[in-house]
C-alpha cells in the first residue's frame, strides 16, 4: 500500500456537491410535479460531468482502487472464515479477529463500493451519475490511512495462514513425514528412511552424511534420484519444516546443484558451458561463512574424457576442502582414489538378458557392476553389434 494513497477533502466535497445537485433537482421536480427545461440542461450538464469524473478518476487511480478492493476482501476473509481458521491455528486467528474488529467501519463503509458491475445497467448509472464509488471510496480512504498498520498486519497473518494451511494440507497427503531437528553449527547430516514424493511406491533410504560423498553405480539404479531426494529435503526441511523421513537431523545450508542441466539456444550456452558456471559459482562459495550442500550429478559428462577426469578430481578436492558437504554421482571410478575427504557408496542391480532389477537401495562402498551393455542385450541389440562391443571393451581394459 503506496503512501500517496489518496486522501482529499476537497475532492469528495466537491463530488458530494455535484451528487447532491442531481439528487435536489431530481427530488425538487418530485414535489413540484413538473421538470423544468431547466432542471433538464442542468441535470444533463452535471450527469455528463460526473461520467467525465467517473472514467477518469477510474484511469488515474484504479491501482488504488485495485488495492482497496484487495483490502475490503482481506478484511471480509478474516471476519467470515474466523472459526475456521481457529481450529488450525488459535494464536494467528486471534491476532487476525483484533484486526479484523479494528478495521470494521472500513468493511461497512466498502459493502458497496466493489458491487460486479455490469450486472444491473440501471444500478450502473445512478452509481456514476451520483458518484457513489469515488465518494465511498474518498470516505474510506481516510480509514484506509489511519489503520495502514493493521491492514498491512492483516496482510500478513493471512499469508502465514494461508501458508500454514497450505503445508498441513500436503503434509496430511503424505505417506509419512517428520519436523527436521536443527542445530546451528551441525557438522554432520542425519536422514532416515527418505523418500521422494513424485515417485509411486518410493523405495527409501537412510544417510550419514559426515564427509563429502562420492556416489557410484550403473546406469538407471537411482543414484540421481537419490541426489533429488536429499536435494529436495533439504529445501522442504528449511522452508516448510518438513522431511520427507523418519528422522531428519541437520544443520542449514546453502543449496547448490548442477543436475540435469541442459543446453540453451536462447542464450547460446552449451551443456557443458552452463555446467562450467554452475561449479565455478560452488568453487566461489566454497569458503563463504554459510555451509554449502553441493550436489552433482555425472560432472563435467559434456567434455572429452582426458579433460574430464583432470577437471573432476582438481575441482571435487577443492570443493570438499571448503564449508561445504559435497555429494558427486558418478560413473568414473577411476577419479575415486585421487578424491580426498570423501566416503563411498553405491547402487547396483541385476540385469539379464530377460530382465531388469534394481533395489534401489544405497550401499557403502565401490559399485562392483556395470550395466550399459547388459541394458542393450536387453532392449534386444542385433547380436553382432553386443559382441563387437565386448570384444572392443577386452581390449582397451587390457
Amino acid at each position: 500500500m503506496e503512501s500517496s494513497f489518496l486522501v482529499s477533502n476537497i475532492m469528495k466535497a466537491l463530488f458530494i456537491i455535484l451528487s447532491t445537485t442531481n439528487l435536489g433537482i431530481i427530488a425538487y421536480s418530485i414535489i413540484k410535479h413538473e421538470l423544468s427545461l431547466f432542471s433538464v440542461l442542468t441535470l444533463t450538464l452535471v450527469f455528463a460531468v460526473n461520467i467525465f469524473i467517473h472514467f477518469k478518476f477510474n484511469e488515474k487511480y484504479g491501482a488504488q482502487l485495485k488495492v482497496l478492493n484487495y483490502t475490503l476482501r482481506l478484511i471480509y476473509f478474516s471476519r467470515q472464515n474466523k472459526n475456521i481458521l481457529k481450529q488450525y491455528t488459535q494464536e494467528l486467528a486471534n491476532k487476525l479477529d483484533e484486526i479484523s474488529v479494528t478495521l470494521k467501519n472500513i468493511s461497512k463503509k466498502g459493502t458497496v463500493l466493489f458491487r460486479a458491475e455490469g450486472l444491473d445497467f440501471i444500478a450502473d448509472y445512478l452509481n456514476i451519475a451520483f458518484l457513489v464509488k469515488e465518494i465511498n471510496f474518498l470516505m474510506i480512504s481516510k480509514e484506509i490511512h489511519k489503520h495502514k498498520k493493521e491492514i498491512l498486519k492483516a496482510y500478513n497473518l493471512i499469508g502465514e495462514l494461508d501458508a500454514a494451511l497450505s503445508i498441513t494440507r500436503y503434509r496430511n497427503d503424505l505417506d509419512y513425514y517428520c519436523e527436521p531437528n536443527f542445530f546451528y553449527n551441525a557438522e554432520e547430516i542425519y536422514i532416515t528412511d527418505m523418500y521422494h514424493p513424485l515417485i509411486n511406491d518410493p523405495i527409501s533410504n537412510s544417510i550419514h552424511i559426515n564427509n563429502s560423498i562420492a556416489i557410484t553405480g550403473s546406469n538407471m539404479s537411482g543414484k540421481s534420484t537419490f541426489l533429488r531426494t536429499i536435494g529436495l529435503n533439504t529445501l522442504f526441511a528449511q522452508s516448510i519444516c518438513t522431511s520427507l523421513s523418519k528422522e531428519h537431523k541437520t544443520g542449514f545450508y546453502r543449496l547448490l546443484t548442477s543436475i540435469s542441466l541442459n543446453d540453451d539456444i536462447l542464450q547460446s550456452k552449451s551443456y557443458f558451458l552452463r555446467e562450467a558456471e554452475a561449479i565455478k559459482r560452488m568453487v566461489s562459495l566454497k569458503n563463504d561463512k554459510y555451509h554449502s550442500l553441493i550436489l552433482i550429478d555425472e560432472i563435467f559428462k559434456g567434455t572429452n574424457p582426458v579433460e574430464r577426469l583432470a577437471a573432476s578430481m582438481e575441482i571435487l578436492n577443492i570443493l570438499a576442502s571448503g564449508n561445504t558437504k559435497v555429494l558427486i554421482a558418478t560413473h568414473d571410478l577411476q577419479i575415486l582414489p585421487k578424491l580426498v575427504g570423501y566416503d563411498y557408496y553405491y547402487f547396483t542391480e541385476n540385469v539379464t538378458k530377460e530382465s531388469l532389477e534394481f533395489d534401489y537401495k544405497i550401499h557403502k562402498g565401490i559399485t562392483p557392476t556395470r550395466n550399459a551393455i547388459k541394458i542393450l542385450e536387453f532392449i534386444k541389440y542385433p547380436a553382432d553389434i553386443i559382441t563387437k562391443i565386448n570384444k572392443r571393451i577386452d581390449v582397451l581394459e587390457v
